[in-house]
């Protein structure tokens, strides 16, 4: 009867210390496509902290990349109509 216990504590931690790897696994994955997804597309300047105020989508009043000046609407819907 114990060695079965003992058994299930063993797989109890094992399946523990898996579920900790892949929590930090998916969040250090969202980081990286959080931080690498929003560049502006003419100096690939990482536009992340625009659009860090909350939500999930990039936010509609920000117009201009902060680095360079680039239009991004007008870049936005060349894409769109390409």
């Amino acid at each position: 009867m114990i060695i079965g216990l003992t058994g299930a504590a063993e797989h109890s931690r094992l399946f523990s210390t898996i579920g900790v790897i892949a929590v930090v696994l998916l969040m250090s994955a969202i980081a990286c496509v959080y931080l690498f997804a929003f560049r502006c597309p003419r100096c690939r300047k990482s536009l992340a902290m625009i659009s860090n105020r909350g939500g999930s989508s990039f936010p509609q009043d920000v117009r201009y990349c902060p680095y360079c000046g680039l239009d991004l609407e007008l870049e936005t819907d060349a894409v769109r109509n390409a």
